[in-house]
């Protein structure tokens, strides 16, 4: 197996910093896998949602069409990836693309997990500027000076290979093909936040995941379940990339089921096939039945 390598692309400054911290995580028998804000190794966050369910809410629009309140019940975690964390608030948010593209109202919700690529953490994000109408770059505003964020190392399929038996037990989250030579069908390169998402929500001790708004096809006409505009060929590269997802998908589910990870698709309709089918209903029923109700009477005692 290659060796991994991390944190291609930054300043010289950045690497040296990015990289003492891990020799530093890696030294004190860490995985070296997440960090807090300050850059300090978090890996005794590993397993802190033990044998936990999680609602993950992709940005699919089925998303806008589903009763989302139901969510908002005692006992019930929510995680959101991108820009589907705009639609109902999560407990927990995943990115993997710049800071600058997601909105500013998200990275300062404090009670929201944060979960971001490390390099990205001490950077500027961006907000609205209404003098311009546009968005511009906030200076001094950056995800580690804010709270509740933490920053994930990830590994290419060129730096850690494909390999769907472990997808699991991996040393660092995937997040996709960089170029052809890498990918396992070897015809284009492919990266998705869900793959990396999965792997952390079982690094992080879930086994249980109830997938919504994943509708794994996307139309110009009404792309998202958030506004946003999409062009005819941005739709049809997403359509292909979730055609790929579903291959990787359907292979690693055998997988996740033998290790007790058990990965649900409760979006109504759609193209995702990988995974085993809830109505959303249902799965809020299970999930809630769990936590009794609330009884506050005799708790106080003398």
């Amino acid at each position: 197996m290659a060796k991994v390598k991390v944190n291609q692309g930054l300043t010289k400054a950045e690497r040296i910093r990015l990289k003492e911290s891990r020799r530093l995580s890696l030294e004190a028998g860490n995985p070296g896998v997440l960090f807090t804000r300050e850059d300090r190794p978090a890996d005794f966050m590993r397993g802190a949602f033990v044998n936990e369910a999680v609602f993950l809410l992709g940005g699919g629009p089925s998303l806008a069409r589903q009763n989302l309140s139901l969510l908002d019940q005692r006992g019930l975690l929510v995680a959101a990836m991108n820009h589907g964390a705009a639609v109902h608030r999560p407990h927990l948010w995943f990115t993997v693309d710049p800071q600058t593209q997601f909105a500013e109202s998200l990275w300062r919700d404090p009670a929201c997990m944060k979960f971001t690529k490390r390099k990205y953490i001490a950077r500027n994000i961006h907000g609205w500027n209404e003098s311009l109408g546009q968005y511009t770059e906030l200076v001094g505003a950056q995800p580690r000076k804010l709270s509740n964020v933490w920053g994930f190392e990830h590994a290419d399929f060129g730096m850690q290979p494909w390999d769907p038996a472990n997808f699991l037990t991996s040393k660092l989250p995937p997040w996709g093909s960089d170029k052809p030579e890498t990918d396992p069908e070897g015809k284009n390169w492919h990266k998705s936040v869900m793959l990396s998402t999965l792997w952390l929500l079982h690094w992080l001790g879930f086994r249980r995941v109830y997938l919504l708004g994943c509708d794994f096809k996307q139309k110009p006409k009404q792309p998202y379940a958030f506004d946003e505009h999409v062009t005819v060929g941005k739709c049809a590269g997403n359509n292909r990339l979730f055609d790929w997802l579903n291959r990787r998908f359907t292979e690693i589910a055998p997988h996740c089921r033998d290790r007790g990870f058990a990965i649900v698709n409760c979006t109504p309709g759609g193209y995702l096939t990988a995974f085993p089918r809830l109505p959303f209903e249902d799965a809020v029923q299970i999930e809630a039945s769990r936590v009794p109700e609330l009884r506050t009477k005799g708790h106080y005692r003398l």
